[in-house]
């Protein structure tokens, strides 16, 4: 088949552009999955996940401090009801009786307030690691929306190039004949259709060629179509 060499070239190029949108194409395809966001969302994950359950120890740990403070402060009133008591009977026997249950209720608001400070204490650490959870959340948060905001730059990037490497190819594309595009698009269909002749090697299977092959393919004017013997890709002189 005759065909310019000038459109061999231009074969050559728009060949060089489809290998430069599928390389493109799948690049773009990897970047959509945001895969290599997913070591940030499962570590953001596992943050929020740790903070709750510690907030929820905390508030738990809040809801008995109050119990036990609710606890200490009837302790604190019976105590007083029975100093009262005390300081106004004048029976022995109901003497003994105050005292001995002012004995008790001064034993249990001493147990009590022990359990206060050990449920203070705890609320402390518990607040700490709260606090130290919901930064590295925040951190996380942070980082992980910084990775996104690139991400999609990237992909706006890309899908840039590849609607301007399309436009290049569409319109080399067109610059060739019927008979030329339909040669093109059959061999592309098989694999790579158009490779340059470096040397003795076929640029498209890297595979040299025989002497007699190489002299077949020098001898073939210009103008007309040479293919590669092994894969059958036009070779451009």
């Amino acid at each position: 088949m005759k065909v310019p060499h000038a459109h061999q070239e231009v074969m050559l190029q728009v060949a060089g552009l489809d290998l430069e949108l599928e390389a493109l194409s799948s690049h773009l395809a990897e970047l959509q999955t945001g895969a290599h966001l997913d070591a940030l969302r499962t570590n953001l994950f596992a943050a929020s996940s740790r903070m709750l359950e510690q907030q929820t120890q905390l508030e738990n740990l809040q809801q008995e401090l109050r119990k036990l403070e609710a606890d200490i402060e009837l302790v604190d009133k019976r105590i007083e009801l029975d100093k009262q008591r005390l300081s106004s009977t004048s029976s022995s026997k109901d003497a003994e009786g105050i005292s001995s249950e002012l004995r008790s209720l001064t034993a249990r608001k001493s147990n009590l307030e022990d359990q206060e400070l050990e449920i203070m204490e705890k609320v402390e650490q518990v607040a700490a690691l709260v606090e130290a959870e919901s930064e590295t959340r925040t951190s996380l948060s942070i980082e992980l929306a910084d990775a996104e905001a690139a991400l999609a730059g990237d992909i706006t990037k890309l899908a840039s190039r590849i609607s301007i490497v399309k436009t290049d190819r569409a319109a080399k594309f067109s610059i060739l004949t019927e008979e030329a595009s339909a040669l093109f698009t059959k061999k592309a269909s098989r694999g790579i259709p158009v490779a340059a002749l470096k040397g003795r090697d076929c640029d498209a299977c890297r595979i040299g060629l025989t002497s007699s092959a190489y002299e077949d393919v020098i001898a073939t004017p210009a103008d007309e179509i040479a293919t590669c013997p092994n894969c059958q890709a036009i070779l451009v002189r």
